[in-house]
Order: structure tokens, then sequence, then C-alpha cells
């Protein structure tokens, strides 16, 4: 667990599954309804990100339970 060994540190929290910007949006568009096309640079939809979680689940003993797009449908049904 967290101490004040780690205390300040960063951990990225998630799958470690690769997810593009575009994959975001398509997600986030349908969850919360939204209508309007995102405006990008050229490069910007086609970056890919993910998190890598093996910290997390080596010092906090974290282990994603939800996909991405089932954490940002339960975030909309939220009123988050």
């Amino acid at each position: 667990f967290p101490s004040h060994d780690n205390y300040g540190e960063a951990f990225n929290i998630g799958t470690g599954k690769a997810t593009s910007l575009n994959e975001v949006v398509r997600i986030a568009k349908k969850a919360f309804d939204i209508k309007e096309e995102p405006k990008f640079n050229d490069k910007l939809p086609y970056i890919t990100w993910y998190s890598n979680p093996r910290k997390s689940r080596e010092v906090l003993g974290f282990k994603p339970t939800m996909e991405l797009a089932e954490w940002i449908q339960k975030q909309a049904m939220n009123g988050q």
C-alpha cells in the first residue's frame, strides 16, 4: 500500500490497453449523446495512449474492474 516512501509519485490507473483519441471521442459521444464533431489538428486523432498499470498493481494492488468504454458510460449515467 502507499507509504511515505512513495508520497507524491504518479500512478497510472487503467487497463494497459491502447486506445486512440478517436476511440475515446467515439465512446464519449455515444455515452453523453454529443452530436458535434471534434476539431483536431492533423496528427492528434491518430495518437494512441495507454496506461502502464504495473506500478499501480505492484504498489497499490490495483486491478482494473472495467474497460474504458464501460467506465465512460457509467460516468454518463451518473451525471459525472
